[in-house]
């Protein structure tokens, strides 16, 4: 998060919220959230992946 809160959860989609801006949906706890993408600094990926460890967003 740019505001340097950090979220772990697992990915289950990328959709819109009720203000329509883009968002990530986390599985968390048993909880679904939604995170707006603009609101993303940095993703890790914490297990195996071929394609990539991390992207930053500017």
């Amino acid at each position: 998060m740019k505001v340097g809160e950090s979220i772990k959860g697992v990915a289950i989609d990328v959709l819109r919220n009720h203000s329509r801006n883009e968002c990530i949906k986390l599985n968390t706890n048993e909880t679904d959230i939604l995170i707006e993408l603009d609101g993303i600094y940095k993703l890790e990926v914490l297990i195996n992946n071929p394609h990539f460890t991390e992207v930053i967003f500017k």
